[in-house]
């Protein structure tokens, strides 16, 4: 029997929230906060997620082989570069939600008084992102600071009486104009230690 199972070092994400800021932010210093900021910039919340975050990095690996090699295996690889991509449902029409769903659009009435509000679509914009996780435990976080990204294509609309209203978000993510990670894994313990 395995004497190296040990719970301690699982986590199951029960809760957690993501945020919008300014592209090419900085790195938030306190990225487990309530209000987390960027610089000076309180970063927006979206509000409620559904069933939390899938991050999925993606590399094409080129493999190559010789004729004369019968190991069983590639003789040579070559990793390409990553790219990630990150999903979720918000489910509240929050400032953050609503502005990521108009990708640079705007929002005015049509005129003086009248309370009609036209959502006017842009053709795109860059932002950052802060996807935070709590753990089960009530201890363990985990944060992901994603300082440049926006909407790999437009975000698919639930609307019906079965669901809560809200918008499923593709995220492309994008290398940081200043250079650095990506994605920013960040916890409040050390896995290594």
């Amino acid at each position: 029997m395995s004497t190296y199972a040990d719970s301690s070092q699982a986590v199951v994400w029960i809760d957690g929230d993501a945020f919008r800021g300014p592209a090419n932010g900085t790195e938030p210093t306190l990225p487990f906060a309530a209000a987390p900021q960027s610089g000076a910039t309180v970063l927006l919340p979206f509000g409620a997620i559904k069933a939390g975050f899938a991050i999925t990095p993606d590399q094409e690996i080129k493999k190559y082989d010789v004729w004369n090699n019968e190991s069983g295996a590639a003789f040579y690889s070559v990793e390409g570069n990553t790219t990630t991509t990150i999903k979720f449902r918000a489910s509240q029409l929050s400032k953050a939600t609503v502005m990521t769903a108009l990708r640079g659009g705007s929002i005015s009435e049509t005129s003086g008084g009248s309370g009609v509000w036209k959502h006017t679509e842009g053709s795109g914009e860059e932002f950052s992102l802060l996807l935070q996780l709590k753990g089960a435990d009530g201890v363990k976080r985990e944060a992901d600071w994603i300082p440049r990204c926006k909407l790999a294509k437009k975000p698919e609309k639930v609307k019906n009486d079965d669901d809560l209203d809200g918008y499923e978000f593709e995220i492309e993510v994008l290398a940081p104009s200043a250079g650095g990670q990506a994605v920013v894994p960040l916890t409040n313990w050390n896995p290594l230690a």
